[in-house]
């Protein structure tokens, strides 16, 4: 399974993000599946204004991404069930 991790180096995909008084502010991440879903699914999408925000719509989307969103890399099951069956699997050896 693919990991996806904050990249401080020169190959990394920026996501700007403008607040009102027209800052640019950068989210620096690796281009992995979940910084391109959270992209393309959501942040562009919504056009978010302001930080407090971008806040509140990833912990919105990250709960749906979780937990509803089925993932074909995944056999069509959400990360929760992926996991929890697993730490059921742990518990019953």
């Amino acid at each position: 399974m693919e990991t996806c991790q904050v990249n401080h180096s020169t190959e990394h995909h920026s996501i700007p993000i403008y607040s009102r008084l027209g800052q640019a502010l950068e989210l620096q991440w690796r281009t992995c599946p979940l910084s391109r879903a959270v992209k393309y699914e959501n942040v562009y999408l919504k056009g978010y204004e302001d930080m407090k925000q971008l806040k509140a719509g990833l912990k919105e989307y990250f709960e749906f991404y979780d937990h509803q969103r089925p993932h074909s890399s995944l056999d069509g099951s959400t990360p929760s069930e992926v996991y929890f069956a697993t730490e059921k699997d742990k518990d019953a050896a």
